[in-house]
C-alpha cells in the first residue's frame, strides 16, 4: 500500500476535511477550557470584601483607597473591592443593590442619616406619613440582609460567643485552646475537601493561620469596644416600623454604627461625604457627620467570617480619628 504524503493527496485531505479538522480542533479547546474552569479555585464570597455606599453619600477618589484597609484582615480574605453605587441615582442604586446582594458583594456600606430620602413609613395605623433618613432607606429596603448589632442574637454578641468557644468561656482573659482551633480546622478541611489544603504541609499552614484568624478577631473586638467607649464611634439605635396585616409592627434595635459622631472623625469626608448648606453663612460644605456603616449578611462558607468587617471599622478609625492621630 502506498501511504507516502504528496503535494497532490495533502491538497485533497485538505479540501475534503478541512472543515473536519477545524472542528475537531475547536472541540478540544472547548473541552480543555471546560475542565479548566470546572477544576479552578474559585474565590468564595466569603474570600471577598465589598465596600460600597447608598443614596446621599458621595464619594471622592480616595474612596477606592478602603481596599487597602486589609491589614488586619484574616488571611481568607484574599480580594477587597470598592464601588460608588449613588452615582446614578435612585432607580440605578436599587438596580446595582440587587444584583450585589445576588452576588454577595457587599459586606459594608456607608448610608448618612441625614434628610433628603424620598422614602416615606408610618408609625401608626392611618397616621402621619413619615420621610425616612437615608439610613433609615436602607434599613427598610434590605432589612433582611443587615446584621443587627446588639441584643443576644446580634452580630457583637455572637462574636463574643465565637470567641469564647476558643478561649475556655472568657475571651477577655482565657487561655487560648489551639488544640481545639486545629482539630476544628482539620474537620473542616475533610468536609469540604477544601483544594487548598491537599498536602499535610499546607493542612499545617492552614492551622498557624487559623490560630493567627483567632488572636485577630479578640483584638478587633478589643479594639472596636475601646473606640466606642472612647466615642469615636457609636452604635447607632433605631426603630422601624412595618405594617403587618394592617396592624403596625415596632423593631428597635442597633442596626448600624455611627463612624463619626463628631469632629473627631470628619477627615472620613476626605473620601465619602454629603453636601450640607451651612447655617452661618449659607455656603455650601461638605461633611460626613453621622455617616453610619451597615454590615450585611450573606451565607458564609464558615462561621465566623462575618466577623472580618470589624477589622474594617477598626480601620476606619485608625486612619481618621483626630485622638489617635495627634498620639
Amino acid at each position: 500500500m502506498d501511504a507516502k504524503i504528496t503535494k497532490e493527496r495533502l491538497g485533497h485531505m485538505l479540501s475534503y476535511d478541512f472543515l473536519k479538522i477545524i472542528a475537531v480542533c475547536v472541540g478540544a479547546i472547548f473541552i480543555w477550557m471546560s475542565v479548566f474552569t470546572m477544576t479552578a479555585t474559585r474565590i468564595l464570597p466569603s474570600q471577598q470584601f465589598g465596600i460600597c455606599n447608598f443614596l446621599g453619600t458621595s464619594t471622592t477618589q480616595k474612596f477606592s483607597e478602603y481596599i487597602n484597609l486589609t491589614d488586619k484582615f484574616s488571611y481568607e480574605i484574599m480580594e477587597t473591592r470598592s464601588q460608588d453605587l449613588s452615582t446614578g441615582g435612585e432607580e440605578y442604586v436599587y438596580q446595582l443593590m440587587e444584583a450585589r446582594l445576588a452576588t454577595r458583594e457587599i459586606d459594608v456600606m456607608f448610608a448618612a442619616d441625614i434628610e433628603g430620602s424620598s422614602y416615606q413609613y408610618q408609625n401608626q395605623v392611618g397616621g402621619e406619613i413619615l420621610k425616612a433618613t437615608y439610613l433609615e432607606e436602607l434599613l427598610y429596603r434590605y432589612r433582611n440582609n443587615v446584621y443587627r448589632l446588639d441584643g443576644e442574637n446580634g452580630f457583637l454578641k455572637n462574636m463574643e460567643n465565637f470567641l469564647n468557644g476558643y478561649y475556655n468561656g472568657d475571651y477577655t482573659k482565657g487561655d487560648l485552646d489551639e488544640e481545639k482551633i486545629e482539630n476544628d480546622f482539620r474537620a473542616f478541611v475533610a468536609s469540604t475537601k477544601d483544594k487548598r489544603f491537599k498536602t499535610e504541609a499546607a493542612v499545617s499552614a492552614g492551622v498557624q493561620n487559623e490560630i493567627k484568624r483567632v488572636k485577630g478577631y479578640k483584638t478587633n473586638l478589643l479594639d472596636f469596644y475601646s473606640y466606642l467607649d472612647a466615642g469615636y464611634i457609636s452604635l447607632t439605635q433605631k426603630t422601624l416600623y412595618y405594617n403587618i396585616n394592617n396592624k403596625i409592627e415596632e423593631l428597635t434595635g442597633a442596626f448600624s454604627i455611627n463612624v463619626c459622631p463628631d469632629e473627631k472623625m470628619e477627615s472620613l469626608k476626605q473620601n465619602v461625604y454629603y453636601r450640607v448648606k451651612d447655617e452661618e453663612s449659607g455656603a455650601t460644605k461638605t461633611s460626613a457627620l453621622n455617616i453610619n456603616i451597615v454590615l450585611f449578611s450573606a451565607p458564609q462558607t464558615r462561621e465566623s467570617f462575618e466577623f472580618e468587617s470589624l477589622a474594617f471599622i477598626n480601620s476606619l478609625v485608625e486612619t481618621h480619628c483626630l485622638d489617635l492621630q495627634e498620639k
